[in-house]
């Protein structure tokens, strides 16, 4: 499993002063939701960092009413961990700040190969706790700052609140620009910024067209989008908006810590307007698909796809993936589910039940998103999936003699962060196994005794596997040289 840290880049809120205009239900009062609380879907643990001021009890308890906010629209298996600090300044720019604890990619249940999720939604998927005792989102408030902690109706420290949570749970990118270059987990803040994050795979121009698809072979091309044209358009964002994908940040001076990992300011004040950069408005519907398209659960228990499948498959082999609705009060009903494959293939499979199932294959190599919806007496409901295709190339001699040692190599096109493991099977010899390879491999073979010697190689990654097989002809022991000289007579 590749893992990368938390690296102290925070996203942050502009404008604090406008007022949330929405009431919502919130847990007791205190660090943690008393058990049997009425809201049996509570799984935020909110813990306020000892080395820094005590906060008041009013932050405390309108903290605890945002993450019962968002509560309302995701959900999580797993309690997700927020360790808070009371302090001024805070270690960024504005009065507040927070960011994931840290991010992970190609993790057990992961949806998307090579992609970094935020640590919090890594355990969901995965159903452990990947990152052991440590919180997964860090928040800080600015402790000088003169707060409005009202919750009905909300004030201005749950709105920031709420916003700074958003990104923990995700609402983040790794891309930015630089002197008209747009980067992408390279360049001065690559290590900083996590790229593809799983938001980053969902943002597209409004051609929508992936936005990282622009990095090759002129990154020029992905500074300008960054720049003018970035929008986010996941399946449930595109199903609750009509079709669209929906604008996102991005001013024509490129803001790092604010570009891109928000809405766009049109929706400030508005139902959805809370993840803008200004923080004014409401966590609203299209938010909450958003947040879905990420990788999280449904609030409320409500019915939502989840698709199984390798994170690999070779090139023009077949491969099942299973949709399951994990929501088995619609087993025995009548449930559409229609897929969205790449190349814009679509397939509708009608009057499923609570699962459904797909073979897919493809004879292009690379990231392969594939959706799928699920619809019936509920709201309809997508997610993604994207494997990567790889192929596999095999180099060696055609042939040979006995008794030589002879070298093959392969490799995989195109590389992952997959840990790999190659199978090599040959005619006449011991296979050899050796794994948590990287792209490339080499193996060395002699031969006892003549003929046609096939070479095989099983590359297996991801939960898929790929194969490249060689002959050669191998001959008899080559000969000793003689040399015989000319017979001279001395008179």
């Amino acid at each position: 499993m590749k893992t990368l840290r938390w690296a102290g880049v925070w996203v942050f809120v502009w404008l604090l002063s406008l007022p949330f205009n929405k009431a919502y239900s919130y847990a007791p009062a205190g660090d943690q939701p008393a058990p049997g609380a009425a809201n049996q879907l509570v799984f935020f643990q909110i813990d306020w960092n000892p080395g820094c001021e005590v906060p008041p009890q009013a932050a405390r308890d309108a903290l605890l009413a945002a993450a019962a906010a968002w509560e309302e629209r995701i959900s999580s298996p797993l309690v997700i961990s927020v360790q808070a600090c009371w302090i001024s300044p805070p270690p960024c720019t504005g009065l507040a700040c927070g960011s994931p604890e840290g991010f992970l990619s190609n993790f057990s249940q992961a949806p998307q190969v090579d992609t970094a999720y935020p640590v919090a939604l890594a355990n969901a998927l995965s159903g452990q706790d990947l990152n052991g005792d440590s919180a997964e989102i860090y928040i800080h408030f600015d402790s000088a700052h003169s707060w409005d902690f009202s919750i009905d109706p909300v004030g201005n420290f749950m709105t920031v609140a709420m916003h700074e949570l958003g990104h923990g749970l995700g609402f983040y990118t790794g891309m930015y620009e630089s002197y008209n270059v747009g980067y992408c987990g390279d360049g001065l803040y690559g290590a900083l910024y996590p790229c593809p994050t799983v938001y980053d795979r969902f943002v597209v121009d409004s051609a929508s067209t992936p936005l990282l698809s622009f990095k090759t072979p002129d990154p020029r091309v992905l500074g300008t989008k960054l720049k003018s044209d970035a929008n986010f358009g996941g399946p449930n964002t595109l199903s609750q908006n009509g079709g669209a994908s929906i604008p996102l940040y991005a001013p024509p001076t490129f803001d790092m810590g604010s570009s891109i990992c928000h809405l766009d300011v049109d929706y400030a004040n508005t139902a959805d307007g809370l993840m803008t950069p200004y923080g004014a408005g409401g966590l609203g519907p299209l938010t909450a698909a958003l947040m879905h398209d990420l990788g999280w659960g449904k609030a409320g228990g409500s019915p939502g796809p989840r698709i199984s499948g390798p994170l690999a498959l070779g090139i023009d082999q077949a491969a099942e993936f299973s949709a399951d609705l994990n929501w088995p009060a619609y087993a025995g009903q009548p449930i559409t589910y229609t897929w969205s494959l790449p190349g814009g293939t679509i397939e509708v499979h009608s009057s499923r039940g609570v699962t459904d199932t797909l073979s897919w294959s493809s004879a292009s190599t690379g990231f392969s998103p594939i959706s799928v919806t699920a619809s019936g007496p509920f709201q309809p409901s997508s997610t993604t999936h994207s494997p990567v295709v790889v192929d596999i190339s095999l180099g060696g001699p055609a042939q040979g003699v006995t008794g030589e040692a002879y070298t093959f190599s392969t490799a995989l096109t195109p590389t992952t962060g997959l840990p790999v493991t190659y199978t090599w099977q040959v005619t006449d010899l011991p296979q050899q196994i050796h794994t948590d390879m990287d792209a490339d491999d080499t193996a060395q073979f002699t031969w006892t005794s003549p003929g046609t010697k096939n070479v095989t190689v099983i590359a297996t990654l991801g939960g898929g596997m790929v194969v490249a097989q060689q002959s050669l002809q191998i001959g008899g022991e080559a000969q000793p040289l003689h040399l015989f000289l000319p017979f001279v007579v001395r008179r």
